[in-house]
């Protein structure tokens, strides 16, 4: 993600051209407050997305599909910059629907196994399942590392492997779905350190 960060596109630009070789001039408190509000694009914009739109815009790079290897690289290094940080995401105001639609999200049941997302991180955090310990479903980690998947995972990529092993069928990353989801899950974050990138089982 640092490598990419600093590497010039094909206009000669980089992200550090702006933001400092090692990314000391973005403002850390800023970055944990993402997801935030665009009142340009009337929706939330998380990390992740405001990356893809900078790298397009700035850049003039070809976009890049949001669920990709070098998306995920990016927000690593850029959340990085911020650990230590607390989370403090805005849900109130125009992002209060989309907290709301989250929180409903995550008390869904889905697939097969017919299990919400609260009954396994709400009830049985530290409890196995499917032969994995089961965290409080925080988001203050994401992007992690994952030994049992042995790379790296940002926090919709997890969402798509949890909704695989309840055999259901995930949503597409970037997707609106995906979006109510993380912004609830930040805001459920509000007053941890971002750890990025976290190790987790």
């Amino acid at each position: 993600g640092g490598e990419l960060f600093r590497q010039p596109a094909a206009n000669g630009k980089s992200c550090a051209g702006c933001h400092g070789a090692e990314g000391e001039k973005l403002d850390v408190r800023r970055l944990a407050q993402f997801p935030v509000y665009s009142e340009a694009l009337q929706r939330p914009v998380t990390l992740r997305g405001r990356i893809l739109m900078c790298r397009e815009k700035q850049l003039d790079e070809a976009p890049l599909a949001y669920g990709s290897e070098t998306a995920l690289q990016l927000e690593t290094y850029v959340r990085h910059l911020a650990r230590g940080q607390t989370v403090n995401v805005d849900a109130s105001g125009p992002m209060a629907p989309y907290y709301t639609a989250g929180e409903k999200r995550y008390r869904t049941r889905y697939g097969q196994v017919d299990i919400a997302c609260h009954q396994c991180h709400d009830y049985h955090a530290g409890k196995h399942f499917r032969g994995q310990i089961l965290s409080q479903g925080q988001a203050n980690g994401f992007p992690l590392y994952r030994y049992t998947e042995g790379h790296m995972v940002g926090l919709q990529e997890r969402f798509s492997e949890c909704l695989e092993n309840l055999r259901a069928e995930p949503f597409t990353p970037g997707s609106p779905e995906y979006l109510e989801l993380e912004v609830y899950m930040n805001a459920r974050s509000n007053g941890l350190k971002i750890e990025t990138p976290a190790i987790r089982y």
